[in-house]
């Protein structure tokens, strides 16, 4: 789920070789602009891909994998788990996770979480949009990436604005290395 690209863009900033996956074409396409502007389109590749379906590459071909909010976007706890999978099994021994996902805590996602909450346990429909979103807890990412071991964590305290309004957040930043 890298979206519009921008940890990818980063990341291949620094000099690392980077692939994202998005099911939007929208998005895609907007990445490769991004990349191309940046002038690092060498060291980034983009594809559309459904996270939730078996991913075009092989196992242990990667040293590196991301989940910045993607699989906060997937609607089903299958698909999640899938996602998960995909990117352990993608994963060289000795590779790592990077996992930046919201929390129930964060206060406009625990707004939500009243206002408009869905059937699932910490997820909520987005009041405009109607747009599936998943907050986790610190179990349900363990949890999420159990096939992999824990290495680091913290909490990011940050501001952010939505519908004009700042609001605390709390996010997880967990890394989980394949064993």
């Amino acid at each position: 789920g890298c979206g519009k690209g921008r940890n990818v863009i980063r990341l291949a900033e620094i000099d690392i070789e980077m692939t994202g996956i998005d099911f939007s074409p929208a998005a895609i396409t907007e990445a490769v602009k991004r990349a191309n502007k940046a002038g690092i389109e060498n060291k980034t590749r983009f594809l559309i891909q459904d996270a939730t379906l078996p991913w075009p590459f092989e196992d242990a071909a990667f040293d590196l994998a991301v989940d910045c909010f993607a699989t906060t976007d997937i609607e089903t706890p299958t698909g999640r788990k899938f996602a998960a999978d995909e990117m352990a099994r993608i994963l060289k021994p000795g590779g790592y996770l990077l996992a930046y996902l919201l929390s129930p805590e964060d206060e406009f996602h625990h707004e939500m979480l009243q206002v408009s909450p869905a059937s699932e346990r910490n997820a909520f429909l987005h009041p405009t949009t109607g747009k599936f979103e998943k907050t986790f807890d610190r179990d349900e990412i363990l949890e999420l990436y159990g096939n992999l071991g824990l290495v680091t964590e913290r909490r990011i305290e940050k501001l952010a604005t939505f519908f004009e309004k700042q609001y605390n957040c709390y996010h997880y930043l967990m890394i989980f290395q394949k064993t």
